[in-house]
């Protein structure tokens, strides 16, 4: 089925009425809105040829269609946007014997267009019963407009889990045959569009449709559901080409633009598919393993999948609120065109008439190949016997220019970095074809790096201000007694500039077992955006192990314009196995068109790297957003861990002070690693580590002033016998050069349950809870509990608890209105507690104003949780600001 209108024939033209004017200079101009010819159409006659194999024999059935039946279809110029939800009787051309009650409703099949959203599209039903038989997937459909032919050609019969249990199959849903359909179509309404405009009366918006009914100042296009993943095509050498349906929803109060090619202003909708696999429990590695090429937007129309309201502006412009669907068929069509034409922040691409920069140009090449264009996957990185155990996600997302160019015109609503979602899949099969089954809902606006169970994450972001955000994921697990596993992640979003190298320092530790993994790229094809039409290479990266420096890295740009970096839209793997324990060191990556390496802290073996290596910049470190941003993107959601962290990088800036010497004795406020003694700086690594004094992740060691050091907020009285929210925002100060180094002295911290203790028994409640509170919201319909801050602080941090016996493991994520420069730890080794703190480099809301912080779930969807304590809450400077929260509901 391809996108889906539920609307009748005149409501679908009142979509194409005019909105507001573009306000933007500098866009390239569009039409007012489409011009052509809108079709709705039913099925004249038509034959039906089903081939079924249900473990007794093989079934050959041929059907007719019913005559002039109304399994409706539109077409707009000629483009088929594919069937309505509607039915087609089967009229069976000769007796057959079947098994089951296919026997009893053999005379009464119908094949079933289903409602929009659902795994598949099309199902074979009984007429009467509605009893379900088969789903069909993988139908891509062919139409010729002059004939009016429409069909497809062997798509899949996936036997329902009813149908199977009555065979005695148990609940498999698998494969059992094909089906193929040709039919003549008849139109019978047919109308002429000018500009977006009909001679017909325009038909007033429906209830519920405001005129802003998103909720984000600004265009926001983000994705709110994917659906449907599905085969099409036979496989194509050793890979198949896979397809996801995508629904995306203007969470924006302005209406965004979509106006078709040849315009160069609507969004594209890229897809991909990664794999979690490894270790003891399947967690240890998330790799992507497919990607596909873009599908280039056309008429938007007037949903409200989001619930956001729909304002019932379509056609050239996706209206505030509205949603626009796109099945995983019209994904999988032929007329994908190639990522490298896109910058992914600025949504920039060619118009489609410009000759041959066109964005969309499929000439010189055929699409007999199943894989070409679409979520290209190898067959060995599905096949259940390889990876058994394996869990798969499939993720879509959009880029869209209209994005940037509002955020240029109106600083602070930039929306470019909150456009992708992803949802998890079951595989069936070892070989072509692949049947997939969604586990769970879409969990929208996070890249599916996120589903990596207890790995650390952190945002990548180059340049706040001129390019997009990723995530540097790691985990490092401990399969054998005396070995470690490393296993590192980076995932490009949409940075522009692309990822060329990669280096972790090991010092003389011992590796083996070192690795690469990368999704394979597609095969070149004239005029695709690459040096002359060449493709994008798959050459793995060159890895060397040299001066106690890991490092892989692709050919630079300068080298191959097209050679294998991690561009927009892609994560690369790499990994090792290693004698030595972890400590806290700083990765560099390095990027592939242009801009300064940046640094970031990771886990890696002990054996003698230094925690801050030489190679990293110390005099503008890149890797930091300025202070306050005037366009830094407002709904970006913060890559954090979901499941276990164990630390948490940061996006602080690593430029160590070098002026000032080392003092004796006690050492400087907030310089903590390596342990127990430091080493005369205070940089990234130190503020992880105050992080987990902090959230009780690691104590102040015995015999030692760790603690003192730790315990350096407020600055005036170096500490005040606790470690918490304040000191994370000192330490971060010290570490950003805001504040020059003190030498360790002060209040002798207590041991944490001490800690713990005088901060419940503080004085801290007054006049403060009039102006800033934490307050824990309602349950939402999700199963999601929302914690708010009222105010402007910079860091807090709390503990609630919670029956785990009762209601599984809590998880908890950074919503997303909360600046992308916050970084989230969590201490969760406490059963039915959880101790969380959020911290940033800027204030993460502003006086009298409510924020959404974090949001707890939990595994069974069902849960209560309490407060325990009083929050600690700073502001930007490291001050303490007292407050507290009102009693659990």
């Amino acid at each position: 089925m391809f996108k889906i209108f539920f609307i009748a024939l005149l409501p679908f033209l009142s979509l194409f009425s005019n909105g507001s004017e573009n306000i933007f200079t500098g866009q390239i101009p569009a039409a007012n809105g489409p011009t052509g010819t809108l079709e709705k159409m039913i099925v004249a006659s038509g034959t039906v040829a089903m081939d079924l194999n249900l473990g007794d024999k093989t079934h050959r059935l041929r059907f007719d269609t019913e005559r002039d039946a109304f399994f409706t279809v539109l077409a707009f110029n000629g483009e088929l946007r594919g069937p309505t939800p509607s039915t087609l009787a089967l009229i069976p051309k000769k007796a057959a014997t079947l098994p089951g009650k296919l026997a009893e409703s053999y005379n009464q099949l119908m094949i079933e267009s289903l409602p929009y959203g659902g795994q598949y599209e099309l199902a074979v039903r009984d007429s009467k019963s509605g009893y379900t038989f088969f789903y069909i997937e993988g139908n891509a459909y062919d139409f010729d407009p002059q004939t009016r032919v429409m069909g497809f050609t062997e798509a899949r019969l996936v036997i329902s889990p009813e149908f199977a249990a009555e065979l005695g199959r148990g609940d498999e849903i698998a494969p059992v045959g094909t089906i193929s359909l040709n039919a003549k179509m008849r139109a019978i309404e047919i109308s002429h569009i000018i500009e977006g405009e009909t001679a017909s009366a325009k038909l007033p918006a429906g209830a519920g449709m405001e005129g802003e009914a998103g909720t984000i100042p600004g265009p926001d296009v983000i994705v709110g559901d994917v659906n449907g993943l599905a085969q099409f095509g036979a496989a194509t050498g050793t890979t198949v080409g896979l397809s996801l349906g995508t629904d995306s929803c203007n969470a924006g109060v302005v209406d965004l633009d979509w106006f078709a090619l040849p315009s160069n202003n609507h969004p594209v909708i890229p897809q991909n598919m990664y794999r979690m696999s490894g270790g003891a429990t399947n967690d240890e590695r998330f790799e992507q393993i497919g990607q596909s090429q873009v599908k280039h937007a056309f008429t938007a129309l007037t949903q409200n999948l989001c619930g956001y309201g729909c304002n019932g502006v379509g056609g050239t412009r996706l209206g505030s609120g509205c949603s626009d669907p796109y099945s995983a068929s019209l994904n999988s069509g032929p007329n994908l065109g190639s990522k490298a034409w896109i910058n992914p922040f600025t949504g920039a691409y060619p118009r489609g008439d410009s000759g041959a920069t066109n964005p969309n140009n499929h000439s010189g090449h055929d699409h007999a190949s199943g894989a070409l264009h679409r979520i290209r996957t190898e067959i060995a990185d599905l096949n259940t016997t390889l990876n058994a155990g394996a869990t798969y996600y499939a993720e879509g997302q959009y880029v869209t220019p209209h994005e940037y160019v509002w955020c240029q015109a109106n600083p602070g609503q930039c929306n470019m970095n909150n456009n992708v979602s992803y949802r998890r899949y079951n595989v069936t099969g070892t070989g072509s074809p692949f049947s997939f089954s969604p586990v769970g809902s879409t969990q929208r606006q996070k890249p599916a790096i996120q589903a990596w169970t207890g790995s650390t994450q952190a945002t990548i972001q180059p340049d706040a201000l001129a390019d997009g955000i990723g995530t540097l994921a790691y985990k490092v697990t401990n399969p054998s007694p005396g070995v470690w596993h490393y296993e590192y992640a980076l995932h490009n979003q949409n940075i522009e500039r692309g990822i060329q190298a990669f280096s972790v320092p090991v010092g003389n530790a011992a590796l083996s077992n070192i690795g690469f993994s990368a999704p394979p790229q597609h095969p070149g094809t004239a005029a695709d955006g690459t040096l002359n039409s060449a493709g994008f290479s798959n050459t793995p990266w060159a890895q060397s192990n040299s001066g106690g420096v890991m490092t892989w890295s692709s050919e630079t740009f300068a080298q191959n314009p097209n050679a294998n970096a991690i561009r927009w839209g892609t994560m690369y793997n790499f990994r090792f196995d290693s004698t030595s324990p972890p400590q806290t060191v700083q990765a560099t990556i390095g990027f592939y068109k242009s801009g300064a390496p940046i640094t970031m802290a990771v886990q890696a073996p002990s054996g003698g790297a230094t925690p801050t290596p030489t190679n990293t910049p110390t005099a503008t470190p890149t890797n930091t957003p300025t202070a306050t941003p005037t366009n830094t993107p407002t709904a970006t959601p913060t890559n954090t861990p979901t499941a276990t962290p164990t630390n948490t990088p940061t996006a602080t800036p690593t430029n160590t002070p070098t002026a000032t010497p080392t003092p004796a004795g006690p050492g400087w406020e907030g310089d903590l690693t390596p342990r127990p003694n430091g080493d005369g700086a205070v940089n990234a690594t130190d503020v992880i580590q105050v992080r987990r004094f902090a959230t009780g992740l690691d104590t102040p060691g015995p015999g030692t002033n760790e603690g003192q050091r730790a315990d350096s907020a407020p600055l005036a009285t170096n500490g005040d016998g606790n470690i918490n929210a304040g000191d994370v925002i000192q330490v971060r100060r010290f570490a950003s050069g805001l504040d020059p180094l003190v030498a360790g002295s002060g209040t002798t911290v207590l041991a944490p349950s001490e800690a713990v203790a005088a901060t419940i028994g503080g004085s801290l409640f007054g006049e403060s809870i009039k102006a800033f509170q934490l307050i824990r919201l309602a349950r939402s319909s999700d199963g999601i509990f929302p914690v708010e801050i009222v105010g402007n602080p910079a860091a807090v941090s709390f503990t609630v608890v919670y029956d785990e016996a009762k209601y599984g493991k809590a998880t908890v994520t950074l919503d997303r209105a909360i600046s992308g420069g916050a970084v989230l730890t969590v201490n969760d080794t406490i059963p039915g507690e959880l101790t969380i703190l959020v911290d940033s480099s800027q204030p993460m809301g502003r006086l009298g104003a409510t924020v959404r912080l974090v949001d707890i779930s939990f595994a069974g969807g069902e849960g209560s949780l309490e407060f325990r304590g009083t929050p600690s809450l700073a502001d930007v400077r490291g001050s303490d600001l007292l407050a507290a929260f009102p009693k659990s509901r």
